[in-house]
């Protein structure tokens, strides 16, 4: 039977600090994982751009890595 898991991160890294280990048993076991991560960071709040593309460049590293089934964003300040 295949199973939906998803990963609550209120900060990227929180999943794979938190439940990386999990996850990646989830997936070799055929499971769907979801990420949904509460919170970005923004140049309007003060980010320099440079900051925001790496974390952007980041996020998606590790959606390829652990080869999520969808990264849902709330986009949370």
């Amino acid at each position: 039977m295949k199973n939906k898991v998803l990963a609550i991160a209120v900060h990227p890294d929180d999943e794979t600090l938190g439940c990386g280990g999990a996850l990646l048993k989830h997936k070799a076991n055929g499971d769907e994982i979801h990420w949904l991560i509460a919170t970005d960071i923004k140049e309007s709040e003060g980010f320099e751009k440079t900051t925001v593309e790496k974390r952007e460049e980041e996020i998606n590293k590790v959606k390829e890595l652990f080869r999520f089934s969808s990264v849902n964003r709330l986009g949370l300040s």
